[in-house]
């Protein structure tokens, strides 16, 4: 399993409130979720294979060390604009103390750390158990130390060595043996945790890749044993949260009526405790003036309160009762013109984004021309302005245009209905009495359908059938709810041309093969590419950063040219906090990527 997760997204218009690791246990739950290709891609019924040792490969052969060649891209495309980086408003000096409140449009579920959690109570346990033993660092997204000062890695074997001075709240020391016994916990599969298969390895499933064994030698060393080798081991070995021994090995862990610990917690780990939660009403956290992990918070304490809407969130902001809320995309604009806030706009490390794909069960779509005149008539700018507000930037491969390993020289479409019409004549094509027709005169039609309801999906769809009616293509739209689209798309039968769905990004974008390579709940278009599961096993199985890259640029590369999705835009981060707040700064991991122990209020 890895520490972060790529997460489908069916619904968007729903509230997001993002935090460091916010997806811990959604319904898509997918550890191996980000995968790899060779020459003109083809489609094939084989499948991913192991070699011997435990490297993932494609099915175009094993791995080799031969630096990616990356072929010239069919669709032409001109330099990615920059976006100037926007000058830093001077901190004021640091103010120790005070208060902060947010709102939430969600009270938690629970917040017990391994059960089933909506965004908003994963984003809340953050703060009260935070002792992964790496973090992200900002600027790469690569693994950087948090409760482990230092590791090594031997093969499928990663050491972790603890900081020294580990404690609990409480003042008791926090230990290696802290996190075997929770991994013990974890393993039993009485107690349910919804990541156990993807975290922990299974002989009896040929998939399965997580951990062996798990030790603890001594107080400050952890030996994690993976069942392969991949670019992203150490978060793959970081996935048990421990929780403290000496009150929780007393409760009952599954039964969260008689766990007292599990909705209100005494000991913890992170710069936050629990001061009282009002389910429903808000949920306050003070200071844990014994953190190590994470800095000793510079505000007294931080409350939650949980709103019914984004328009009492708008007038708590404009009193001032609510110092800082995570709108929706289009009703950031409302909230940016508030007199006593100030916006801010971010490129997230793990974006959603969104896409339409296509049905490769049906012939008429293994024909790539076809697909790019499709890519050529969207008109993505007006998409990311009307349905997006302006805050996303378009995307034409499974990397967001910020991450660190995007490649600026992938081919991108832009608008562009003549190069569309000419790509659809020179392959054959042709329209009559209006209408787009193939080569033996049938008219190429399309059925489209989306999760309803979502003012961006509606809109998406119509947004689509208006611009393939400029190259003769009738589209009928259809909706379904939510348990009924999975339904839906999961089934090898199902009767239509082009879906629309999201996903949220994993830090490591190498790990998005795994869709690709998955069934039918992931890869729900049945696309098949050996050579971009190649690619991405290469990619995976890469420990060398800057090889890594070049391999996901070959990724990118072969993802525009044959566009297994219709990929669209991703999503900025958005937050509105009150000026008198002050001490963050927005980045790939967002304002609270330090768990708010740097804000401060301004007096």
């Amino acid at each position: 399993m890895r520490r972060s997760y790529l997460t489908r997204i069916y619904s968007p218009n729903r509230f997001r409130f993002s935090q460091l690791f916010l997806l811990l246990a959604l319904l898509l739950l997918l550890l191996p979720l980000l995968g790899a290709c060779e020459a003109e891609p083809t489609r094939t019924n084989g499948g991913p294979t192991t070699e011997p040792g435990g490297l993932r490969t494609g099915v175009a052969g094993p791995i080799t060390n031969v630096v990616p060649t990356i072929p010239p891209p069919t669709p032409t495309y001109s330099p990615l604009p920059v976006t100037p980086t926007p000058m830093s408003t001077p901190t004021p000096p640091v103010v120790m103390g005070g208060k902060a409140s947010g709102g939430l449009l969600n009270d938690a579920l629970t917040l017990h750390p391994y059960k089933r959690n909506n965004p908003s109570g994963t984003a809340l346990v953050n703060l009260l158990f935070a002792a992964a033993l790496t973090r992200r660092d900002p600027a790469t997204l690569l693994p950087i130390p948090a409760a482990a000062e230092s590791w090594t890695i031997s093969d499928t074997i990663v050491t972790f060595t603890l900081r020294e001075g580990l404690k609990w709240s409480d003042g008791t020391p926090l230990t290696s043996a802290d996190y075997l016994w929770t991994y013990q916990q974890v393993r039993k599969s009485e107690n349910g945790w919804g990541l156990a298969r993807e975290a922990f390895f299974n002989a009896a499933d040929p998939t399965s890749s997580g951990i062996e064994s798990y030790e603890a030698p001594d107080p400050r060393t952890l030996k994690i044993k993976l069942h392969t080798v991949s670019s992203d081991i150490v978060s793959r070995a970081d996935v048990i949260e421990p929780l403290p021994r000496q009150v929780w090995e007393k409760t009952d862990w599954n039964d969260l009526s008689k766990n007292l610990q599990a909705n209100g917690p005494t000991i913890v780990s992170g710069p936050w405790k629990l001061k009282e939660w009002k389910r429903g009403n808000y949920l306050i956290f003070e200071r844990n003036s014994a953190s190590l992990i994470y800095p000793t918070p510079r505000l007294d304490s931080l409350t939650f309160f949980i709103v019914p809407d984004s328009q009492v969130a708008l007038q708590k902001l404009k009193s001032g009762e609510l110092d800082f809320f995570a709108p929706v995309a289009a009703d950031f604009a409302d909230f940016a013109k508030l007199p006593n806030v100030q916006a801010y706009n971010w490129n997230p490390g793990r974006p959603v984004w969104y896409f339409a794909g296509f049905n490769f069960h049906k012939p008429e779509w293994q024909d790539k021309a076809l697909r790019q005149a499709l890519a050529w008539a969207l008109d993505r700018r007006a998409i990311v302005e009307k349905l997006a507000f302006g805050l996303g930037r378009s995307m034409n491969s499974s990397l967001a245009p910020w991450h660190p390993a995007f490649n600026p020289g992938t081919a991108r479409y832009e608008l562009n209905l003549d190069k569309a019409r000419e790509l659809l004549k020179q392959t054959g094509y042709s329209t009559k009495d209006g209408k787009l027709t193939t080569k033996t005169g049938k008219p190429v039609n399309i059925k489209l359908v989306y999760n309803s309801p979502s003012p961006l999906y509606e809109g998406l769809a119509n947004s689509f059938k208006t611009s393939f009616a400029g190259l003769g293509i009738a589209v009928e739209l259809r909706n379904f709810d939510f348990n009924n689209y999975q339904r839906f798309l999961a089934s090898p039968e199902a009767d239509f041309d082009l879906f629309l769905s999201g996903w949220t990004a994993d830090y490591a974008p190498e790990n998005f093969g795994d869709v690709w390579r998955g069934g039918p709940n992931l890869n729900s278009g049945a696309y098949e590419n050996p050579r971009l599961l190649d690619m991405y096993a290469k990619a995976i199985s890469e420990s060398d950063p800057t090889r890594r890259k070049e391999w996901l640029a070959q990724v990118q590369a072969i993802e525009a040219e044959e566009l297994p999705y219709l990929f669209l835009y991703a999503e900025e981060g958005r937050l509105i906090a009150n000026k008198r707040l002050a001490g963050f700064a927005p980045n790939l991991l967002g304002p609270e990527q330090n768990l708010y122990t740097d804000w401060f209020a301004v007096r």
